[in-house]
């Protein structure tokens, strides 16, 4: 390593010829940094003045700057070496990554081409176990059907379909919605073995089916029932009938209820927009443990407020076995005729002179005519004997009733007559004699009826029927202690139907 410095004289002590100074061994580095510093003079040494003397303090920072300009050159070389040897590593790295990936890949494969040449089959109990499943009959579905979604075999569906005939039930009643939960072993292999059935046909009554030692046995079970008394108290928007059904009575207790009220209330004319009508019913019926489903009874009272007007009456059976509705005063709900044959119509003609729709001139109108629907029940207005059923000129299809005191009611152009009805039947009041149509002289479906007294027609509204009988005796006295105590049991239903509500909002 040769270094060129500027001297004055050579000296061969120092080991410096003609400004050339050969390093030959490590022995000369002291030399060669004695005669850098004097030839540099802010490379020599200090000396710091002490209270004990001199200390010799050397220049750290240009030892520092000569060091990294003679170093740097190797720096450089060993930078490149190990850069060399890292891309290197990472090529032998990323190489040896791909292999085992390739390894992985190549293992994986064939593995899953032996899975599916083999068909691994699941894991499976080692034991047999109970299996329970539930199935709904579907639109279009047979009994068969719903038992092979279940995987019931062939062999125990015919079974099961002759038990459930000889138990009493139609197979081709089967209707989409009802529902059967399956009971099945399975077997370690996945074989099903039928044990039993639970088959629901209506909220009140399903089957049983069981397999035992070869045999399948089916058995018809009645869901359990309890008594209760039900209790709507509404107001009226529109129909009554639209605002009962709306309030969940059912529909069989809205005809009930809007009979004996045909004595007392022309439901066309009394209901009107602006006042305040209110219904109020009580009913006593059967329901399910559950509560899922209730089996209406009879009527126990029924109140009707239209504006000002209002009518009570409560259900009473006399000691000598008749049972009917009274007033609140214990006089008879019924009347002898009633004023209004057909629920939900509207009055669309009234009595007396008209000019005729059809014909095109004035002429009388001796009935009235309610407006209804095609199909619309028609009552018989009394009780009474039936004289005439079938075509009569042009009122079509038409019934006459004959009644007691002389008076008879006719019924024109029926879209057809009730099961049964024929010329001599006896009939009561509220009975169904027809249905709403437009046979004969008329211009669309409607009921046209008439009241004859004394062979001539007279207006069914201006008559004012008597009344039937009034309770007397001890009749009266039990009727008033009845009375007491059915207003009583309205109340604590609508008390319990509240709490019930309120408690159902909360969860």
């Amino acid at each position: 390593m040769t270094i060129k410095l500027k001297t004055n004289s050579p000296s061969k002590k120092s080991g410096v010829q003609s400004g050339r100074l050969i390093l030959k061994n490590h022995k000369d580095l002291r030399t060669v940094w004695c005669t850098i510093q004097r030839n540099l003079p802010f490379l020599r040494d200090r000396n710091l003045k002490t209270s004990n003397g001199y200390w010799r303090m050397r220049v750290t920072l240009p030892v520092v700057i000569v060091a990294v300009a003679v170093g740097a050159p190797l720096f450089y070389q060993v930078n490149n070496i190990a850069t060399s040897i890292g891309s290197q590593g990472a090529i032998a790295f990323s190489s040896v990554i791909d292999n085992k990936f390739a390894t992985v890949e190549n293992l994986s494969t064939s593995t899953f081409n032996a899975a599916s040449i083999a068909k691994l089959e699941p894991i499976l109990p080692k034991g047999p176990y109970l299996r329970k499943a539930s199935y709904s009959v579907e639109s279009g579905d047979t009994l068969s059907d719903v038992l092979e979604r279940a995987d019931i075999g062939s062999k125990d569906r015919t079974a099961i379909t002759s038990g459930l005939q000889e138990a009493g039930f139609d197979p081709r009643k089967l209707k989409a919605g009802q529902g059967l939960s399956v009971e099945a072993m399975v077997q370690p292999d996945g074989e099903k073995i039928f044990k039993g059935m639970d088959f629901k046909v209506s909220p009140f009554k399903h089957y049983r089916v069981a397999s035992a030692g070869g045999n399948v046995i089916a058995k018809a079970v009645e869901t359990p029932m309890q008594d209760v008394v039900v209790s709507h108290a509404l107001t009226i928007n529109g129909s009554v009938y639209e605002s009962m059904r709306k309030a969940g009575v059912p529909k069989a207790l809205v005809g009930n209820f809007l009979k004996p009220f045909g004595h007392f209330v022309d439901f066309q004319r009394d209901i009107r927009a602006g006042q305040e009508n209110k219904v109020e019913v009580l009913y006593n019926g059967r329901q399910t443990i559950d509560g899922a489903a209730t089996v209406p009874g009879d009527i126990v009272y029924a109140s009707l407020e239209l504006g000002a007007k209002r009518v009570s009456l409560y259900r009473f059976k006399t000691e000598d076995g008749g049972e009917s509705f009274y007033t609140e005063d214990g006089k008879s709900g019924k009347r002898l005729l009633m004023k209004t044959p057909i629920n939900g119509a509207r009055l669309s003609s009234g009595f007396g002179m008209r000019r005729h729709p059809v014909l095109g001139y004035s002429k009388m109108h001796k009935g009235v005519d309610f407006a209804a629907s095609r199909g619309t029940p028609i009552y018989a207005a009394g009780d009474g004997v039936v004289e005439k059923a079938g075509p009569f000129s042009s009122y079509g299809n038409y019934v006459m009733i004959r009644h007691s005191g002389g008076y008879k009611t006719a019924y024109a152009h029926m879209q057809g007559y009730a099961k049964g009805m024929r010329a001599g039947k006896r009939v009561q009041q509220g009975d169904v004699i027809g249905y709403v149509g437009t046979t004969g002289r008329s211009t669309g479906p409607h009921l046209h009826y008439e009241v004859i007294q004394g062979g001539k027609q007279v207006n069914p509204n201006g008559l004012k029927m008597s009344g039937g009988i009034e309770l007397v005796g001890g009749d009266k006295t039990r009727f008033k202690a009845e009375v007491a105590r059915i207003q009583k049991q309205f109340k604590d239903s609508q008390k319990s139907s509240v709490e019930t509500t309120v408690q159902q909002v909360s969860y």
